[in-house]
């Protein structure tokens, strides 16, 4: 259980697409943002858990599922980068601006559509399960993405007092870049 507690913290704890989206919902509006895309991410990831235990492994090796799983990431990671970006270069202040996409969903699509965390599931965790079937064991490494998706959210949420505007903007900009980043590499890594 432990060791596969510690590997989900070592998963989900680097700066990825996820984590800059629920650091960005927080940072910008709030504690309860970034616990939306938090559980809608950890969602994702309880989903993924599932599937392993119904033979996901297998579901992986059809070229048709990585591709348009593939394609679907792309496609949300630069429309959230683009979104980051707008916001970077909006005259609007954030105060004035309504939330364009559900947190939750955010969350979500971002961990279930990136074919890194697919294959993720299915070859490196997955294998990790076919040596201990326990399902409390296996449970760890849910228990670790937890605390960090949340881990994340709670810093993120509670330092927004600590961001001017101006400052919120600059993170838009990080965000943007980064997200718009993750989804070209994501579609160079398809196309070759």
């Amino acid at each position: 259980f432990i060791d596969n507690f510690i590997l989900g913290i070592a998963l989900a704890l680097p700066i990825g697409p996820v984590t800059l989206e629920i650091a960005r919902r927080g940072l910008k509006h709030g504690l309860a943002e970034s616990l939306k895309a938090a559980t809608g991410s950890f969602a994702a990831e309880l989903t993924y858990f599932s599937l392993v235990y119904l033979g996901l492994a297998q579901f992986a090796q059809n070229a048709y599922v990585k591709f348009i799983l593939g394609f679907l990431g792309v496609g949300f990671l630069l429309k959230l980068g683009y979104d980051s970006l707008k916001d970077y270069f909006s005259k609007v202040t954030a105060k004035q601006k309504t939330i364009k996409t559900n947190p939750y969903l955010a969350g979500f699509s971002i961990t279930f559509f990136n074919p890194s965390n697919f294959f993720m599931w299915a070859g490196i965790i997955g294998g990790f399960f076919v040596q201990n079937t326990s399902l409390f064991v296996s449970s760890g490494v849910l228990y670790g993405i937890f605390l960090s998706l949340f881990g994340i959210a709670f810093v993120s949420g509670l330092g927004r007092k600590h961001v001017t505007p101006n400052g919120m903007k600059y993170v838009s900009l990080v965000a943007g870049l980064f997200l718009i980043f993750y989804g070209l590499r994501l579609l160079f890594n398809l196309i070759i």
